[in-house]
C-alpha cells in the first residue's frame, strides 16, 4: 500500500535482507541518520541474549511524550535464519497480515514480532523524540546514549529545538 506509505520510507523492505545473511551469527543495522557517540560493543553480542522466543533486538518506540508497546528500527539486531525469512516474506506477501503501512517495515514487523523482540533498551536507539517529549527522561540517561537517532529533526537541517543535540553531529562531521 505504498500510497499510504511515507515516501522516505517506500524502500525500507530491502530490510528483511539481512535475515538471509547466513554467514553471520548476527547483523546490526543502524539508520544513516544514526549517530554513535559511545562504545557499542554490547550490540555485537546481545544476539547471544535472545530468549527462543525474542527474535529481534530493538528498542521501545515513542509517540506524544508516552512509551509504546512497539518497537523504533532505526537500530536493530537480528540473528539471520533463511526459515525465518522467508516466513517474513510469506507474511509480507499474505493480504491478511494488517499492519499500518504508514512506517512500512517498521509497522509489519511490529505485527510479526508483537512481543517477540528482546529490548536493547533507549541507550541504543536515543529517539529525539523523547529528547523532545520526555526530556528530563533524556536529560537523566544522557552520559549513558551511545546512539543518537535524529528521527524528528535530521541533525544537517536542525531545528531550535534540537539545537544541542544536532551539536554532536555537527562537531563530529566537521572535525
Amino acid at each position: 500500500d505504498e500510497k499510504n506509505t511515507y515516501e522516505r520510507f517506500r524502500d525500507q523492505f530491502t530490510k528483511l535482507i539481512l535475515w538471509k545473511m547466513i554467514e553471520f551469527e548476527s547483523v546490526l543495522y543502524i539508520d544513516s541518520d544514526c549517530l554513535v557517540i559511545r562504545n557499542i560493543n554490547y550490540l555485537f553480542n546481545v544476539h547471544k541474549s535472545f530468549e527462543n522466543d525474542k527474535l529481534i533486538g530493538v528498542s521501545r518506540d515513542i509517540m506524544n511524550g508516552r512509551w509504546l508497546s512497539t518497537f523504533n528500527m532505526g537500530v536493530f539486531v537480528v540473528k539471520p535464519n533463511r526459515k525465518e525469512f522467508n516466513r517474513l516474506i510469506n507474511f509480507k506477501n499474505n493480504d491478511k497480515l494488517k499492519f499500518d503501512t504508514t512506517m512500512s517495515e517498521q509497522g509489519f514487523l511490529n505485527v510479526v514480532y508483537k512481543d517477540k523482540w528482546f529490548e536493547l533498551g533507549f541507550e541504543y536507539n536515543a529517539n529525539l523524540a523523547t529528547y523532545s517529549q520526555m526530556n528530563k527522561y533524556w536529560l537523566k540517561r544522557e552520559n549513558r546514549i551511545s546512539i543518537i537517532h535524529y528521527t524528528m529533526s535530521k541533525p544537517w537541517e536542525c531545528s531550535k529545538t534540537y539545537k544541542k543535540v544536532c551539536e554532536f553531529w555537527q562537531n563530529i562531521t566537521i572535525s
